[in-house]
This record gives C-alpha cells, structure tokens and sequence, in this order.
C-alpha cells in the first residue's frame, strides 16, 4: 500500500506534505522511500522537502537503522528537510540521522518551514513546476 501525500516539483527540490497524524511505522517508510527514489529520478532530484504535522512514530532502533541505509539507496547524495513541527527529536531520530550521514545522506529535523527552506538551499521564492512561464 502506498503512504498518502502530497508532492510538488518546485524547480529545484520536490515538497512533500504528509496529512496530519502521520504515523512512522516501518511499513509505511519503507513505500515513503521508495515512492521518493520514483520522484527523485523522475524530477532528477535529490532535495526533499518534508512537512508532517502531528507525527508519531512507532519504530525501533533497528528499524531506524533500516531506515537510513534505505534513504541512501534513493540517490547520491540525496538532502532531506524534515520539517516536523512540536516533534520529539530524541536520539532515535539522532541515530536515524546518523545512520543516513554515514552514507552520504544530509538529513535533518526542523519546526519551521523557512529555516528548513533555507538549511535545504532553496530559493524561497521558488516557482512551481506547475507554474506558467
């Protein structure tokens, strides 16, 4: 089954929003991952913009280890801004980040989009892929 949200191309990194009450199961990142490898090689893209309100996570340390190794296996690489706000960044989510740094992978936990916007490098201002030209 594939996670439900919504994502956007915007020119130079892909955001995505998950609906409130998220829940990090095992399961339902595994298919997150690999519905954004589809994405990133699509856009041919590797930012990731991410916004979840509400989230629980429901995984053990091994799975976040599985975690990391398969954000790795999206792309080379690959940056990712999450942007959880009132979220508990604990050291489960430290070793996540971890785990995803030790193979080439930039990730990190924030609760505001604009610091994410611009820790991820992007402009601001970015126009829609879906804008006209």
């Amino acid at each position: 089954m594939s996670e439900k949200f919504n994502a956007e191309f915007c020119d130079s990194y892909i955001h995505v929003k998950h609906s409130p009450g998220f829940v990090i199961t095992p399961g339902a990142i595994e298919n997150i991952w690999v519905q954004f490898a589809e994405m990133g090689a699509k856009y041919e893209c590797g930012k990731f913009l991410v916004e979840a309100r509400e989230v629980k996570r429901e995984i053990n340390t091994m799975q976040a280890f599985d975690s990391g190794v398969k954000v790795s296996a999206i792309r080379p690489r690959l940056t990712v801004a999450l942007c959880f706000p009132n979220y508990k960044h604990d050291k489960l989510s430290e070793f996540f980040i971890t785990v995803a740094h030790n193979r080439e992978v930039n990730v990190k936990f924030f609760d505001n989009i604009e610091t994410a916007k611009k820790w991820l490098g992007v402009d601001q201002a970015a126009k829609h892929s879906d804008d006209p030209a």
